[in-house]
């Protein structure tokens, strides 16, 4: 079986679907399914091109990059017209990635006129929330050209209950299947150091209104207005402006000298992170899957998550940590002061760690996305 990945960017800057991609390609390599990605340039510099290949190539999957336009809107390269006409007949199946761009547009027309079946990852772009940013103009684009082409798809690829619903409530005719993504082997627990001195809150996520870091300070300036010694570190970039904000609210609260902005940290970086850290919290108003929280859990971190993130359900029946709700600073500290007993964290930790082997490891994403694809190919 030869699968062919569109997806408009691989950059690590880019977040998430970088992650995902990666972890695909590996899932499926584990399947024995040879499969090769195409993508554009998009905010990728040489030195991490090169990386990428290589562990594409470890995967035995090849990585072509196509060059974005110099107007780099919508993602349009148009050089990936070309290479689809030329190579797409050498594929079973296009597995496409993140609507609202060119190279889902392109892969869905070579795919329909090569009559080769395609699939589409949602990467939440199809949620409630995503929908309302730029809400005229998505809605337009959806009613035009988006739901013609998502309705082509044989399946759409969701990784939650939580994504499930939101895209259902779109009234989509493919099939929505629930495929929980994988996290970084590299990560899965191991014995790690009791932070004696201080609870240390974690938090991994990019700089972004919808993560409601201004809860999470909020609670742990409220935490440590309560006499517990506490410390949170956040790793992710974003906008200058938002983190000038952030930054100033942590000098209003009188916590600056608690709170350490770290950036963009590498995944080498983010595990040291998690290895060092008590527990792991996030707070978004929307987050369809939350990658990062899986990867804390895998560390054996205890979460704390919003009653928005997509993977709250599973982490609440598993017991894994304490679901709060979305904008609640007051519940958030409860949670934190709950968790600052090494007792509690631990049980919830052990629980958490249970659940990633059970539910995203990555030999059950390649059990379930080699599924899929022969579910597919059977029926064609």
């Amino acid at each position: 079986m030869r699968v062919l990945h569109v997806i408009p960017y691989v950059a690590t800057c880019f977040g998430g679907p970088s992650q995902v991609i990666e972890d695909i390609v590996h899932a499926n390599s584990l399947a024995s399914i040879r499969a090769d990605v195409l993508t554009t340039s998009a905010g990728l510099e040489k030195n991490e091109l090169i990386k990428l290949r290589k562990k594409f190539k470890k995967n035995s999957a090849n990585l072509y990059v196509q060059e974005l336009s110099q107007f780099g809107v919508w993602f349009y390269a148009p050089q990936m017209k070309e290479w689809l006409r030329k190579n797409i007949s050498n594929y079973d199946l296009i597995h496409l990635h993140i609507p609202f761009t060119y190279p889902l547009a392109i892969g869905v027309k070579f795919a329909k006129e090569a009559k080769i079946p395609y699939i589409i990852s949602c990467h939440g772009l199809l949620s409630r929330w995503c929908l309302k940013q730029k809400y005229l103009k998505k809605k337009l684009y959806l009613e035009i050209f988006e739901r013609r082409r998502i309705n082509g798809a044989s399946n759409l690829h969701v990784t939650t209950s939580f994504e499930a619903d939101e895209v259902a409530a779109q009234k989509f005719t493919p099939k929505i299947k629930t495929i929980p993504l994988a996290v970084n082997n590299r990560l899965f627990k191991n014995e790690k150091h009791i932070n004696l001195s201080h609870l240390k809150v974690v938090c991994v996520a990019r700089l972004h209104p919808v993560k409601k870091l201004e809860v999470l300070i909020g609670a742990v300036a409220r935490v440590h207005k309560g006499g517990l010694p506490i410390k949170l570190e956040i790793a992710g970039d974003g906008p200058k402006s938002y983190l000038d904000k952030l930054v100033k609210l942590t000098e209003t609260l009188k916590i600056s000298h608690l709170v350490k902005f770290h950036g963009h940290l590498n995944s080498e970086a983010v595990e040291l992170l998690m290895h060092e850290s008590d527990l792991f919290a996030i707070l978004s108003s929307h987050e369809n899957f939350c990658l990062s929280a899986a990867e804390a859990l895998a560390c054996g971190l205890p979460v704390i998550l919003s009653d928005q993130v997509g993977i709250a359900s599973e982490v609440k029946s598993a017991d894994a940590g304490i679901i709060v709700p979305v904008n609640n600073i007051q519940k958030t500290a409860i949670a934190i002061k709950k968790l600052s007993d090494p007792v509690v964290r631990k049980n919830y930790g052990n629980n958490g760690y249970q659940l990633v082997n059970k539910k995203f490891s990555i030999h059950s994403l390649s059990r379930n996305i080699h599924n899929l694809y022969s579910s597919i190919l059977t029926q064609e």
